[in-house]
Formats: C-alpha cells, structure tokens, sequence
C-alpha cells in the first residue's frame, strides 16, 4: 500500500496496469513487454507485471510444467488482486494477460467475483476492474464460454477485449496437444456458435478482434509484436475507446462485436 501510495503521487492518472504472461517466459521479456505498452500510454498510472514460476525446459514438458504451475499461482494472484483493490486512491484496475495467462486471470477473477457475489456486494465495484484485455488465449472455447457465461465475467468490467488469430501457431500446437475443438486464440468468425452470436448482439461491453496482420515466425506475440494490435491496445487502456472508425480505431465490423484488424489499421487513421 504505501509503495503504491508513492507511485500513485506521482502520476495523474489514478490507474494500474496488470501485464500477466504466458508459456515459457524469462522473468525479463514480460518487463519489457509492460514497458513498452506503458511508455506508449504516455508514462502515466502505474505499470505492474505479475509473474509466475513459468519457463519449463523442453517445449512439451515444458508445456505441462507451466499448465500446473499456472494453478498452482491462481490463488496468489487473487490475493494480489484483491490488496492492490484496497489501495486507497487507486481508481481502476485494468489486466492484460497473454497466451496461459488468459486461463490463469480468468480463473482467479471467476472464483473472486463468485466469493465478492457470495458476500452480497459489487465484484466490478469492489475490484475496481477497468479493461480487461486476453491476447492469444489459450484456452479451449467451451471451457471459456463456460466460464464467461456462468460468471458473467464481461458484466464485472467496464470492457472485456479478447484478441485472436488463426495464424497463432503455437495455440494450434496447444490444440493439438488437448485435442480442442477449437482453442479461443485460433477463433475464427464461423466458428462462432449461433448462441454466442445472439448473445454478443447484447454484449456491448465485450469485443473480439480478430488479428490478420504480420508478427513473429510463432505468430503468438501479435499483441506486442505488431504495431497495429498495439496500438489498438493503447487506444483502448489510454482512451477506452470504442471499435469503429468513427471512434478513431479502424477496425472492419465482421459481424455485432466481433471485429478484424489487419496491418493497414495505421494508414487509415
């Protein structure tokens, strides 16, 4: 509290910024990660990087090294988020998690909303949750359906963004590795199922966009990798700005709330 105290004092924007990462990562690549988006957010509010014992050494054991490991940090994670919400001054509280750090925020925020819902009082309010932005999930689309739609997970923040990509390769490793019917971070427009489309004509605090633009050879850190999709990201955590054109993201309306980006997002500013 009172490190927070410190940083809050300096900055006029009374916000944090939770960076969660995914599979196989050195302590230092999230920090530049975070510090990257933050410089880009004009240096304000506070940038905050939750770490957790990934990084196993062979790509497949190491795959199974960090699942467990990713469980085994949820409950940290929930007491981390709940201290940072009593922070006194702290507004709003906005995460971004990436790859495996999708299933753990995801995870930790169910159980918190259901404890804060259990005690009768406000989850979005009680959290302060802000934007809440999942790059890559990796997650099995039914498994995150579930959760979203028990929890309501989008109704406890002031937007809910989720990034896709079908070139993601190593989601499609991760859904050849559990047999998925399709992981979320591979979600493509058909894939949609007509429930969840009728259901997203309601859901104007949730939006999927989908990432057709160039990244690295794994196609896996499109969020940070390409200008396009970070920039939106700025947009949406330094703005809350809306989708659309008219609201200064050119995204293409695929259909209600789902939205595609491509590498010409920059030219049509």
């Amino acid at each position: 509290h009172e490190e927070i105290g410190r940083r809050l004092a300096l900055t006029g924007r009374k916000e944090a910024y939770i960076f969660i990462h995914g599979y196989h990562s050195t302590f230092k690549k999230p920090m530049f990660v975070m510090a990257g988006l933050w410089h880009f957010l004009g240096r304000q509010g506070i940038p905050i990087v939750y770490t957790w014992p990934s990084g196993g050494k062979s790509p497949l054991q190491g795959y199974t090294y960090d699942r467990e490991s990713g469980e085994f940090t949820i409950c940290h994670l929930k007491n981390f988020i709940q201290v940072l919400a009593s922070c006194p001054g702290l507004e709003k509280i906005h995460i971004i998690c990436h790859s495996r750090g999708t299933d753990i925020a995801t995870s930790a925020l169910g159980e918190l909303v259901s404890e804060i819902r259990a005690a009768q009082q406000s989850p979005h309010q009680e959290l302060k949750l802000g934007n809440f932005i999942l790059a890559a999930p990796d997650l099995d689309m039914e498994v995150a359906i579930q959760r979203f739609a028990t929890k309501r997970l989008a109704w406890e923040t002031d937007r809910t963004t989720m990034y896709v990509s079908e070139k993601d390769r190593a989601i499609g490793l991760s859904d050849w590795l559990f047999s998925s019917q399709r992981r979320l971070g591979q979600l493509r427009s058909q894939d949609v199922p007509e429930y969840l489309k009728k259901s997203m004509q309601h859901m104007d605090r949730f939006q999927i966009i989908d990432a057709k633009v160039r990244t690295d050879s794994t196609g896996h850190s499109y969020f940070h990798a390409s200008p396009a999709v970070s920039s939106d990201i700025i947009l949406i955590l330094r703005d809350n700005r809306q989708p659309g054109q008219e609201n200064g993201r050119p995204l293409i309306s695929i259909m209600h709330n789902y939205w595609e980006i491509n590498d010409e997002y920059l030219k049509n500013w």
